[in-house]
């Protein structure tokens, strides 16, 4: 038994230095991107620390968790890894919004008695996208189809990882579990897309409070980032 004990810690030591290698040469191919990742996160973990805090502050850590996860995995060439785990990304913080004003679903949902659903998190009027409630917490007349599309794209995007389509195989994507210069490209741009949504979405539901609290140039992206995506009715 001694010996199988020592022969398999052998085999996930060598593992741990091929992975080490990967990210290596992520880092010496893609640093710019990668540096451009970790600033965009930061950024959206600093705005996500002047929100105010209520029981839903796990879910958010967790969304924080998966983003930082994804791009480990995909700098280790775990690229269908990486994309699962921003599809748990996606629907965690969508969730985290919802529940945040909605504590008695929060709390079932906590203990499992019920579900949470993709089409409820979204709904016009229930969900995320109720531009009524909008405009009472945040003060903005918002059309937010558009955005919402971006979402469901996002979210449609993410899940054929996590659904096993064919062609979003670890093997169709990448021929080995190495670094690939073209895939992590367009992770890249996937991961960049998604944490700018998030930062929209956290903004016009926590407009009043950061407008008090945030940086003026992080405030002007925001509102230029806002304009892109949503029409705001003056």
């Amino acid at each position: 038994m001694q010996g199988i004990k020592l022969d398999t810690r052998e085999k996930f030591e060598n593992i741990q230095i091929f992975l080490n290698e990967n990210v290596n040469e992520a880092f010496d191919d893609a640093q710019e991107l990668i540096n451009e990742i970790i600033y965009n996160l930061e950024n959206f973990d600093e705005m996500l620390a002047l929100i105010p805090e209520n029981n839903t502050v796990h879910v958010i850590k967790e969304v924080q968790n998966d983003l930082l996860n994804s791009i480990i995995f995909a700098c280790q060439g775990f690229y269908r890894n990486s994309y699962m785990c921003l599809r748990s990304a996606i629907e965690l913080f969508m969730s985290f919004l919802y529940y945040y004003d909605h504590q008695y679903e929060f709390l079932l949902w906590k203990s499992d008695h019920i579900d949470m659903t993709w089409t409820r998190l979204i709904d016009n009027t229930k969900g995320i996208f109720n531009e009524k409630f909008i405009h009472v917490v945040s003060g903005l007349n918002l059309d937010t189809e558009k955005l919402k599309e971006r979402v469901q794209k996002l979210y449609h995007e993410m899940s054929q990882s996590v659904h096993g389509k064919y062609s979003y195989m670890q093997i169709n994507i990448s021929e080995k579990i190495s670094y690939d210069a073209d895939v992590f490209s367009g992770y890249h741009k996937n991961v960049m897309v998604m944490i700018e949504t998030f930062r929209i979405l956290t903004y016009i539901r926590f407009k009043r409070e950061l407008d008090v609290k945030m940086d003026k140039e992080e405030l002007s992206y925001l509102n230029v980032a806002l304009k892109n995506e949503v029409i705001v009715n003056e």
